[in-house]
């Protein structure tokens, strides 16, 4: 018997980025007694119930707990550099102990200085170069252009992800430096040097963070078409999901 699903949900706002796991792990055991006359034979039944459980890695490594991803991506005599395109490899590994299929949910977004979401700046400049290798989309095709412009984008793997094995979703991060484009002229009045006139430039994207929040889950195998499609809403043969015997 197999577990019904592992789910992990790691939200990543700029630099402190918070990151929280849910790991399901069941197990069960219980026995059962018959009694015969004067003689009593006891019987016992151990039910194991192996356990699903995926996980997300960034550059190789296990991510999980509190403020964990990108803390590598920038040297520490470095500052983050617009237009600047970084390695950063985020894929998941199934690390449980039975094949699995897995969705992979990332949402881009802008938070201004109180913490709030910014709807009305662009997510698709908080730019990951996507690895659709091995994915589907929810419109059951490759990813699109329309895909990568959203501020959610979502994954399922084609096939199933054998134990131990990984599957890479985004190979780059590069801030568009278009967010330079987007900015509000102020002249500031004449100060002590003559006719020199001092001309300040705002950005609707000044003293705003990018958030990247990252959610990956796994379904069992068995009765793969009617545990996707209670776990996640959506059809896998019409998605294109290759289905197991």
């Amino acid at each position: 018997m197999k577990a019904e699903k592992s789910k992990k949900k790691i939200m990543a706002p700029v630099v402190a980025l918070l990151a929280t796991a849910i790991i399901l792990v069941v197990a069960m055991a219980g026995t059962a007694q018959a009694a015969l006359d004067k003689r009593s034979n006891v019987y016992e039944a151990n039910i194991q119930l192996t356990s699903l459980d995926v996980a997300l890695t960034e550059n190789g490594q296990e991510r999980s707990g509190e403020d964990t991803l990108l803390t590598d991506l920038i040297p520490k005599d470095k500052e983050f550099a617009v237009g600047y395109r970084y390695d950063e490899n985020l894929a998941v590994k199934n690390v449980g102990e039975e094949p699995e299929y897995v969705r992979v949910s990332v949402n881009r977004y802008w938070v201004d200085e109180d913490g709030n979401k910014a709807t009305d700046l662009l997510p698709k400049l908080i730019e990951l170069g996507w690895s659709d290798s091995g994915w589907v989309t929810a419109t059951g095709t490759a990813l699109s252009k329309a895909d990568m412009n959203k501020e959610q984008t979502v994954f399922y793997s084609k096939n199933p992800l054998a134990v131990g094995a990984s599957l890479t979703f985004a190979t780059t991060l590069r801030i568009n430096p278009d967010i330079l484009g987007a900015a509000k002229v102020d002249k500031v009045e004449q100060e002590q040097r003559g006719d020199v006139y001092y001309v300040t430039t705002y950005y609707d994207y000044d003293n705003h963070k990018f958030a990247i929040d990252v959610e990956v889950a796994s379904v069992q195998t068995h009765n793969a078409a009617d545990a996707i499609k209670s776990a996640w809403g959506v059809d896998m043969h019409k998605l294109g999901i290759n289905e197991v015997d």
